[in-house]
């Protein structure tokens, strides 16, 4: 961490190129290097006020704003978890927000649509890391965000929670 620290804080110039190249390395599923750059970039946002505002920009740019996937299988799991890893600690749901507009509701569709798929067919859908990451990922972007509040009640993406968990085994 403190080394990381170091090189961006030494080379002013350069701090949004390698944050932005930290950000994008974040999706690398192997072994958990996304959820490493997570946590370095979670480090530099406590380096102070102004680099949590760059740290924050520059994951809404290049991060937050391009999961505007339909198929949340096809986004990493391990980029899901380290955003809900960083979002929990720092306590900065409203990076989130951007993802009301269309991720949470199609991505929450999207598994209803499945767990009812098994209902029909008589089996449970079973546990899912992309899903699971999801869910917290929306649990997290609540807390303590009355805007993201307001917009899932307003898009009633409490009632597509209420319903998934009722018909399947989540804890």
């Amino acid at each position: 961490m403190q080394n990381a620290q170091l090189l961006i804080d030494n080379n002013f110039e350069l701090q949004n190129i390698r944050l932005t190249i930290l950000s994008k390395l974040s999706i690398i599923k192997f072994y958990d290097f996304g959820v490493s750059c997570f946590n370095t970039l979670k480090d530099l946002m406590s380096a102070g006020r102004e680099m949590e505002e760059r740290v924050i920009d520059v994951l809404k740019k290049e991060v937050i704003n391009k999961l505007q996937q339909q198929n949340p299988e096809m986004i990493p799991a391990s980029l899901l978890r380290g955003l809900f890893e960083l979002v929990k600690s720092t306590n900065k749901a409203e990076m989130l927000s951007g993802l009301y507009e269309n991720c949470f509701p199609q991505w929450l569709r999207t598994l209803l649509d499945k767990v009812n798929s098994c209902k029909r067919i008589g089996t449970i859908y079973e546990d899912n890391a992309h899903y699971d990451s999801i869910i917290a990922l929306l649990a997290v972007s609540l807390k303590g965000c009355r805007v993201n509040v307001q917009v899932a009640v307003k898009k009633d993406l409490i009632s597509f929670v209420a319903d998934i968990l009722d018909e399947t085994t989540w804890e």
